[in-house]
């Protein structure tokens, strides 16, 4: 601004985004006695974004290190999975259905 010509703006790197709360869940399995393989850590994302891929990626990547039960599913938010004529990110059965994947009711 005119006024403070030291304000300026930047973005932080996301990589690390995941890190505390992957860290504090590890922090309590250890507290608890159980076995990192026997917690479930699902990552669910889109490839069409580089901020949501690399955050995840980082995810998946701190998962695996700290020995988590990793499932990943990567999707394409602007392929049409079974030629309906809906992009994926608009394809309320295909979202429904990768909720349910991560997710499981019952």
């Amino acid at each position: 601004t005119d006024q403070n010509p030291y304000v300026f703006g930047f973005h932080l790197n996301s990589e690390t985004y995941p890190v505390p709360a992957l860290r504090t869940l590890s922090f309590d399995l250890d507290a608890r006695n159980i076995p990192h393989n026997q917690q479930n850590v699902k990552v669910l994302y889109r490839t069409k974004s580089e901020f949501f891929y690399s955050t995840c990626r980082s995810a998946i990547y701190y998962a695996k290190e700290l020995g988590f039960n990793l499932t990943e599913i990567e999707y394409d938010p602007d392929e049409d999975h079974n030629g309906d004529g809906k992009a994926n990110a608009y394809d309320e059965e295909f979202l429904v259905d990768l909720a349910d994947q991560v997710c499981p009711p019952g």
